[in-house]
């Protein structure tokens, strides 16, 4: 099983309608730091062989504190989901 360009596209287009196009672009920018910077977290059963781990970090942008959730696959990093998050301390602050 794969991740399709039109799949990969429609998830995007999805995130983006809560968080906004130029959030994910400030977080794309930030991809490796914001990564490494998370705390891990589980995998789906159904995405083992799709995705090799995933992180999930605190990130302040603008006056808002998201919880954004990324996964590492063998080809690149996909932002899973963004909510809010405003009672935790963030691990990074995107610049926007």
């Amino acid at each position: 099983m794969e991740f399709s360009r039109h799949a990969l596209e429609k998830h995007r287009l999805d995130v983006a309608k809560y968080a906004g196009l130029e959030l994910l672009e400030a977080v794309a920018s930030n991809i490796d730091a914001i990564f490494r910077r998370g705390e891990p977290d589980v995998v789906p059963d159904r995405l083992i062989g799709l995705e090799l781990e995933r992180r999930r970090t605190v990130v302040k942008y603008r006056c808002k504190t998201l919880r954004v959730v990324v996964a590492k696959t063998q080809r690149c990093y996909l932002i899973v989901t963004v909510f809010p998050d405003p009672g935790s301390a963030p691990h990074f602050v995107v610049e926007g």
